[in-house]
């Protein structure tokens, strides 16, 4: 989703419309320091948002959103949005720190128009879907580049799976049309993403909730293969880190605030989906990995009817013991549908 820049017709209306302020030069508020760095036909053409991002990107994101507004290119045009994804671009094309213009995306209400949001965010506006592709994408770049504070990071993390009915989901098996035009636009960016998201789950479940090490080491060697996670917290144990979540690493906290709460029961569950198949850990020792094909636990997490982990056994799951040499057990029963470990262990840093 390139801007491909506006039409003759649109061109010619935007200059009558608000072509005066931009040639001019000087914006009202911020003086000469906003002189538009071109002629407004080649500002409005192909590569306009370009030129302007790298024209303006030692400003303040927040202030070139205004500059934008002030001449008729609100959030609600797609042009906003591909000066928006080009500035985040050039900053971290010169290594430029993108902490402040991520946390205006995700904490201003003007800001989350061109992310993920639902009907309980405050929003100014929803902008166009190729404008949100845009900037999401451009986003995925600067979180995968790490030229941001860890917070920051974090809540953009947050931000970007929340649940939002244009985007949904990104660790979902099929993707939405959304995520799957994001994913084009940066594959590498997306993959890391997912990658990370799954890490941190995991590495939290099994540090957290359940202090099994082996298990832990044995399924990061599968990150490649797992498509989603889900972590599953019994009351106490949920009631017991939440008074706590500001002590654990920011990775964590995140990871927690993903996890679900049981409400029955004293038993955690995890959840680790593969393409077809699905392995369901508990916390308690004594109770079997279950493993199989996925569709019915999905089905059941969509309608919330998950209380207590035993919701999440299924009659027809293999049931794989954590005795003696366990390990090469395991990894005999996944390779049989086909799910293997990661030839190279892709482990992201904290």
């Amino acid at each position: 989703m390139a801007w491909a820049g506006f039409s003759t017709r649109v061109r010619s209306a935007c200059s009558g419309r608000c072509g005066s302020g931009l040639v001019a030069g000087a914006h009202p508020k911020r003086g000469p320091g906003w002189v538009l760095p071109m002629p407004l036909r080649e500002a409005l053409g192909p590569e306009g948002p370009r030129m302007l991002a790298e024209h303006w990107r030692a400003h303040a994101l927040v202030d070139v959103v205004e500059m934008l507004t002030s001449v008729g290119l609100r959030p609600g045009t797609a042009y906003a949005g591909h000066v928006i994804a080009e500035y985040l671009r050039q900053r971290v094309k010169t290594r430029q720190d993108v902490s402040e213009g991520l946390k205006f995306l995700v904490d201003e209400p003007l800001g989350r128009s061109w992310l993920p949001h639902n009907n309980t965010d405050d929003v100014v506006t929803s902008a166009p879907l190729e404008a949100r592709v845009a900037v999401v994408a451009a986003a995925l770049e600067c979180w995968a580049s790490r030229l941001l504070a860890p917070d920051v990071r974090g809540r953009l993390e947050e931000r970007l799976i929340i649940r939002d009915h244009v985007f949904g989901d990104p660790r979902l098996r099929t993707l939405s049309r959304a995520w799957d035009a994001v994913r084009v636009l940066g594959q590498a960016a997306f993959d890391v993403f997912l990658a990370a998201l799954i890490q941190q789950d995991l590495e939290f479940f099994f540090e957290r909730a359940m202090h099994a090490q082996d298990r832990r080491k044995f399924w990061l060697s599968y990150l490649g293969s797992i498509r989603r996670t889900t972590c599953w917290l019994d009351l106490a144990t949920y009631d017991s880190l939440r008074s706590r979540v500001a002590t654990l690493p920011v990775e964590q906290q995140a990871a927690f605030r993903r996890a679900r709460r049981l409400p029955k029961g004293n038993v955690s569950a995890f959840e680790l989906s593969f393409d077809r198949h699905v392995a369901v850990e508990f916390s308690r020792t004594g109770n079997a990995t279950g493993l199989y094909e996925a569709g019915e636990s999905t089905q059941m997490m969509r309608c919330g009817t998950v209380e207590h982990a035993r919701d999440l056994r299924r009659q027809r799951s293999r049931r794989l013991m954590h005795v003696c040499g366990w390990q090469y057990r395991f990894e005999q029963a996944l390779l049989e549908p086909g799910i293997a470990k990661d030839r190279q262990v892709k482990r992201l840093g904290r």
